[in-house]
């Protein structure tokens, strides 16, 4: 797999979870599945799991009116003989707004006997320590000048209300 090929396995994703349809997110998927974050290695062993988080993620999007859920591609490395590591950055925008902070990734791809890569594994820079993820929240990079280090941003619509 080469760049171009790790960003059609992001765009199919995005595009799976947009559209609601699991089947295809399920089939790029290897259960048991993990999910790496900044506070803990959470691991998801059913399909009921996965779905679980499939439409907590969903429902999220919805709440935060995220418009665009976007991951580029901008690293892949073969870590074996059917299996890639790639690096992407994640952005979640309403409109033009992020609704968190740019974070970063990396996937673990492994290629089927039907030759579809599936993951295995994703790191992010997330802190969330719970499945499903309700709301993403960015970890608290060392240095960070932005009042959004360590959470979600305010939606603009919200801003300075209390």
């Amino acid at each position: 797999m080469d760049l171009a090929g790790l960003q059609d396995w992001l765009d199919r994703m995005d595009r799976a979870v947009t559209e609601g349809d699991f089947a295809d997110y399920a089939a790029r998927v290897v259960l048991p599945f993990a999910l790496e974050t900044r506070t803990a290695t959470l691991s998801v062993a059913s399909l009921a799991e996965l779905r679980a988080g499939f439409d907590s993620w969903r429902q999220m999007l919805a709440a935060q009116r995220v418009t665009h859920s976007v991951r580029r591609a901008t690293d892949v490395r073969r870590i074996g003989p059917d299996s890639v590591r790639g690096s992407f950055d994640s952005y979640l925008l309403a409109g033009a707004i992020p609704v968190v902070p740019p974070m970063g990734g990396t996937v673990d791809l492994h290629r089927d006997e039907a030759g579809l890569w599936r993951a295995t594994r994703i790191v992010t820079e997330m802190a969330n320590a719970r499945w499903p993820i309700d709301l993403p929240r960015p970890a608290r990079r060392a240095g960070a000048s932005t009042p959004f280090a360590d959470g979600p941003m305010p939606r603009p619509d919200t801003r300075g209300d209390d």
